[in-house]
């Protein structure tokens, strides 16, 4: 049985998008669709992605660990024309991402093949 549910997790982690790379190793998708109004902490563990334009608003603050890997969708692949994955930070909101050299915070598109994960 022990061996089964080892088997059952990693299928379910190959088909949720994991990605294998230096800075993420096992790094999970997570999709960014709506505006972050609380504040909200981004880990490492995780690539964001973000599907349109995405505030930082109503005083909230987006913290970011280093070693995160933030992905922008392009325009062909979110809903209405002009509307990129971009991350904007509203007056009156914060955004702390302090990367270090060994662990940088890196914002890219979904193409870039230079950062572990891209043009899948």
């Amino acid at each position: 049985m022990k061996r089964f549910t080892t088997i059952l997790f990693i299928l379910i982690t190959i088909a949720m998008g994991t990605s294998l790379g230096a800075q993420n190793s096992l790094a999970l998708d997570v999709e960014v669709s709506s505006d972050i109004t609380t504040s909200t902490m981004w880990t490492r563990d995780h690539t964001y992605i973000l599907d349109g334009i995405i505030f930082v608003t109503n005083g909230a603050t987006l913290t970011i660990e280093p070693g995160t890997v933030v992905r922008g969708k392009p325009d062909s692949e979110t809903q209405g024309s002009n509307n990129p994955g971009t991350l904007v930070v509203a007056r009156g909101a914060k955004i702390f991402a302090d990367g270090t050299p060994s662990a940088p915070i890196v914002f890219t598109d979904m193409n870039d093949d230079n950062v572990p994960g891209g043009a899948k």
